[in-house]
């Protein structure tokens, strides 16, 4: 086997490796969103109630996090 064909084989293999790694982390992010939706349908009253609160507490944290190095640069 040729060198050039060696390295055009493990190239290919790198990018296959990364595209599949791509695959899983979109599934890992699609999962993330998902999976608490649905979960909120098992919840009782009470515990939904507490979950809305914290929900729009985290909600503001992070909108505060994005903005603040956006306003500052």
């Amino acid at each position: 086997m040729h060198k050039l064909v060696r390295i055009k084989s493990a190239y290919y293999w790198i990018v296959f490796i990364k595209g599949v790694m791509i695959v899983f982390q979109e599934i890992i992010e699609w999962a993330m969103l998902i999976i608490p939706i649905i979960s909120l349908f098992f919840l009782q009253k009470g515990a939904f109630r507490k979950y809305l609160s914290v929900s729009l507490f985290v909600t503001i944290i992070n909108s505060i996090m994005y903005l603040a190095p956006w306003h500052y640069n």
